[in-house]
């Protein structure tokens, strides 16, 4: 789930492709662009902060971009990485 507007939405945007992980795309209308998509119920039951980008994952929901970078990083099916060793 993610805003093409947040600036926290393309950082982790460009690190999946970076690290070649495949993922299915959700854009979510923000307050600031006129919709309230991201405080509408089904957003809220994915983020009760109603922030983007979330990942989904297995089911598991992963809020902030930091810890969403990590985890992609730490994933096997990584093709590179992100800082080097």
């Amino acid at each position: 789930y993610h805003n093409a507007f947040s600036l926290c939405s393309k950082k982790v945007r460009m690190c999946l492709a970076e690290l070649g992980i495949p993922y299915r795309s959700r854009h979510i209308d923000l307050i600031e662009t006129g919709s309230y998509e991201n405080i509408s119920r089904a957003f809220l039951t994915v983020n009760p902060a109603a922030l983007v980008p979330v990942l989904v994952h297995q089911g598991h929901p992963i809020y902030e971009s930091h810890e969403i970078i990590r985890y992609a990083a730490a994933l096997p099916q990584a093709q590179s990485r992100l800082v080097p060793e």
